[in-house]
């Protein structure tokens, strides 16, 4: 029985090298832990192209840059003026949108 008995031992010690030596090798590519980047859409590129548009809305309303109240008014000044964009500008956002995420996009667009 002894005999037995160690060659079962061999053998657990043999696979649990294997499974260690699968585990950290090297030859597995390493994940990145930040994915950096991120996909464009449509509202972010209208929000990019139409900044002063946006801010426009906001100093209409009454609210200056860097106020608190902006928070809250942010999102309603974006949905005015993606409304009043014309089908052409919209269809343009999307083309941007497409390229964008093909090819990286432009400097100033990177730098937001």
């Amino acid at each position: 029985m002894n005999g037995i008995e160690n060659g079962c031992h061999v053998k657990y010690i043999l696979q649990a090298i294997k499974n260690w030596m699968y585990n950290n090798s090297q030859s597995q590519a390493q994940k990145a832990l930040v994915k950096y980047g991120s996909k464009w859409m449509a509202l972010k590129v209208i929000k990019l192209q139409h900044k002063k548009d946006i801010q426009q809305v906001l100093v209409k309303a009454g609210i200056q840059p860097r106020m608190s109240a902006m928070i809250k008014h942010y999102q309603p000044a974006i949905q005015k003026v993606v409304q009043s964009l014309t089908k052409a500008e919209l269809d343009q956002a999307a083309h941007l949108v497409k390229e964008w995420n093909k090819r990286k996009p432009p400097p100033e667009a990177q730098a937001e």
